[in-house]
């Protein structure tokens, strides 16, 4: 997501809160980056913790498409 929703409480609820249908029983992490590439996770905080302490590259990403 943008930077500014991982930052931003009230825009990352909504964003989590946008795709609990979609992956249902499962948990959502958010992942924002600055200008600088720094990256910010949002979600179930100890998975979020555990994300922030990996090299973004080492894991394993899946896009998906979403239409109305």
């Amino acid at each position: 997501v943008n930077h500014d929703v991982a930052r931003n409480t009230v825009e990352n609820i909504k964003a989590l809160d946008a795709y609990k249908h979609l992956f249902p029983d499962m948990p959502i992490i958010l992942l924002g980056r600055d200008y600088k590439g720094k990256s910010t996770y949002c979600g179930q905080e100890d998975i979020a913790n555990f994300l922030a302490n990996i090299d973004p590259n080492c894991i394993p990403w899946r896009r998906f498409i979403i239409t109305d």
